[in-house]
């Protein structure tokens, strides 16, 4: 058990603190990837955080604090979802998700990792050639910017910029999704 969730079950109000002041923006930017409100994105991220002081004693955590925190609130934010009839079998949800922290993929369980990247690769057939290759290099692969830059010959900003407009296609795509389901 680490250190975080020790002093959470210790009732460590100072470490408690902490560790909301440290993730809370985060998980809160990452839920809002889900649900496009940020109101709803904010209540989600202080419930998972007010059941983790109340329940700390009785998680069983085989990852870090921060792994688990993401984890809960992707799983919520895909719950609440779904009590709107809206779901993501092409996990559309969870790549824009995953692309909003740099390390938020890295987050995510082993098994779901896979899940996304099978989903991801379906989605990657739909952007151009060298956008695809750039986005695959970052995050399937897991490459830096520096690295892609130099595989692909390109400069680190045309990696940035290639990245930035399929993120932009994957939330366009997104939301036509969401739209057209809440409307069902």
């Amino acid at each position: 058990m680490n250190l975080e969730i020790r002093q959470i079950i210790n009732r460590n109000q100072k470490a408690f603190q902490r560790l909301f002041e440290l993730l809370y923006p985060g998980l809160v930017e990452y839920a809002y990837r889900f649900l496009y409100d940020r109101a709803a994105s904010e209540d989600l991220v202080q419930e998972v955080f007010v059941d983790l002081w109340e329940n700390a004693a009785s998680y069983e955590i085989h990852t870090t604090i921060k792994g688990y925190l993401y984890s809960t609130v992707r799983n919520r934010c895909l719950n609440q979802l779904k009590s709107l009839k809206i779901t993501d079998r092409d996990a559309i949800l969870d790549i824009t998700a995953s692309l909003c922290s740099p390390d938020s993929i890295e987050l995510v369980e082993q098994q779901e990792k896979e899940a996304m990247t099978r989903k991801a690769e379906i989605i990657l057939e739909n952007l151009p050639q060298k956008m695809r290759k750039i986005f695959s290099l970052k995050v399937i692969e897991g490459y830096s910017y520096a690295e892609i830059a130099e595989e692909m010959d390109v400069t680190v900003n045309t990696v940035k910029t290639q990245l930035k407009r399929a993120r932009l296609k994957i939330t366009q795509l997104n939301e036509l999704l969401i739209l057209f389901f809440s409307q069902r």
